[in-house]
């Protein structure tokens, strides 16, 4: 054996050894992304079962509460048009939304995953039927960014204030929220209620 094949053999197994290296870190790290993929779920149960609330005890608690979960979010959002679905359960409220273009079963969520904003926005305009752009179109017909453009709408309409469309919304952006959708409905010439 010569010197020089000595050498190739070495590097080959360095190298070899380095792919095999590669191949477990890049395991590792798909595997922690699709860990941190996971909808966040809230861990602190409030006090009080809002499902048993009225109205406006409802509103009360959502301004109080810290992070939303998608069944109290959409419940707010359906109190806005006065739907029976948001005295009911999440089934029926997620389909009620789905019926409306308000929410799309292909997010997968859950009623106890964290809200957040662009989720949340994307249910208060299909709802509203917040006139939509191209933004909306384009994304509503391919699904790719179909949150993030609706929550440029809602913050062009000045019914939420701008954030990450991934951050979770708090009850307190919910009950502003709401409180603004009046105001929109009357530029808009929806009337006052």
């Amino acid at each position: 054996m010569t010197p020089n094949s000595q050498k190739s053999d070495t590097l080959w197994q360095l190298y070899d050894g380095g792919a095999v290296l590669v191949r477990w870190m890049c395991l590792a790290a798909g595997l922690l992304l699709l860990d941190g993929c996971a909808a966040p779920v809230r861990t602190v149960r409030p006090s009080v079962d809002p499902n048993t609330l009225g109205e406006t005890g409802f509103i009360h608690y959502l301004a109080a509460t810290a992070v939303v979960t998608v069944d109290e979010g959409a419940r707010a959002v359906l109190s806005l048009i006065g739907d029976d679905a948001a005295r009911v359960d999440f089934d029926r409220r997620w389909d009620a939304l789905a019926e409306r273009r308000a929410v799309r079963h292909q997010w997968g969520v859950k009623p106890d995953s964290v809200l957040d904003r662009g989720s949340f926005a994307f249910m208060l305009c299909g709802v509203l039927d917040v006139p939509k752009g191209l933004n909306d179109r384009l994304a509503g017909a391919t699904g790719l960014g179909e949150r993030r453009a609706a929550l440029r709408t809602a913050v062009f309409e000045g019914l939420l204030d701008y954030g990450p469309t991934h951050e979770p919304i708090s009850g307190a952006e919910i009950a502003s929220a709401l409180a603004r959708v009046e105001q929109w409905q009357i530029r808009h010439g929806y009337g006052g209620g």
